[in-house]
């Protein structure tokens, strides 16, 4: 059985969908986090987990230009997303997307995407812009 409910626009045109998949051996099954770049830059993307003591890196990856990537959560909770985009011969955008909640349990995993377009005539984006030293610090 499948829940999807739509989350607001993140930065990048950031669209996130969540599914909720339950079945047999759900419980030792990770959540997902589906990242699939449409643009012609590199994306750095960091999972930052929210905790008691602010925020922490959870995890980072990098996805090529125009392909997608999946990281795997372990434990239910409250993340965002920190993107850094690069291209040879211009300047990183950085952007922080809003928060989303992620579950892992026995009744069931999120399954969430987030698909990034960046516009290269504007080089801007939709979301939150950071700076350098924002989308560095893996403490918030």
């Amino acid at each position: 059985m499948k829940y999807m409910a739509t989350f607001a626009k993140l930065s990048l045109s950031l669209l996130c969908m969540l599914g909720l998949h339950g079945g047999l051996y759900a419980q030792s099954h990770p959540a997902e986090v589906r990242i699939v770049n449409q643009s012609q830059r590199t994306m750095e993307v960091k999972v930052m987990r929210n905790t008691n003591q602010g925020a922490l890196k959870y995890y980072e990856v990098l996805i090529p230009a125009n392909t997608q990537g999946a990281i795997s959560i372990f434990q239910t909770g409250t993340y965002y997303l920190k993107v850094k985009a690069e291209y040879p011969g211009r300047d990183p955008v950085y952007s922080m997307g809003d928060p989303f909640e992620c579950h892992v349990g026995s009744d069931g995993y999120s399954v969430l995407t987030f698909t990034y377009t960046i516009d290269e005539s504007a080089a801007s984006m939709e979301g939150r812009s950071i700076t350098r030293g924002e989308f560095e610090k893996d403490r918030d």
